[in-house]
């Protein structure tokens, strides 16, 4: 991906068109990409929705590629949700970065509550994220997933 010449001194609300993508200038100090007149382009969320129970803790349940210059920032901004039933146990995600693996982990705990162990983030691109269940979790048949977005940010 080439180097983007961003406009310099943007006032809020300023838009930037880059490559058939278009950018916002946001009051908080970062681009956010708004609009593409393409059919593919650099992902401006993080949107994990698991609605079925892993077949195994080797799959991989998301992937994530952010572009050179992208930020997440998973615990600063995020959305979550249940879709049915509470865990029987903590259900332990890891969280990959280019294949490889820290401590990184999302987990649902038995109250239905969402902690994040995420000492890698916030984490700027380009990167690959995945997530697969941690192999000490017993996966629960019976959990029936959630919902669990965030913004990606152009900065």
């Amino acid at each position: 991906m080439a180097i983007i010449n961003w406009p310099d001194t943007p006032l809020p609300g300023d838009r930037f068109t880059n490559e058939e993508m278009t950018y916002q200038w946001m009051s908080e100090g970062y681009w956010k990409s708004i609009e593409a007149s393409v059919g593919q382009f650099y992902p401006n969320e993080f949107a994990f929705y698991l609605n079925s129970v892993p077949a195994t803790v080797t799959e991989t349940l998301y992937r994530l590629d952010t572009a050179t210059g992208q930020t997440l920032d998973l615990e600063g901004e995020y959305a979550f949700g249940l879709i049915g039933n509470l865990p029987a146990n903590d259900q332990v995600y890891d969280v990959y970065l280019n294949e490889v693996l820290a401590t990184d982990t999302l987990t649902v705990d038995t109250s239905g509550a969402i902690l994040f162990n995420l000492p890698r983030f916030p984490l700027t691109g380009p990167v690959t994220i995945k997530v697969r269940v941690n192999e000490d979790t017993i996966i629960d048949p019976l959990f029936d997933g959630f919902g669990l977005m965030s913004e990606v940010y152009s900065v």
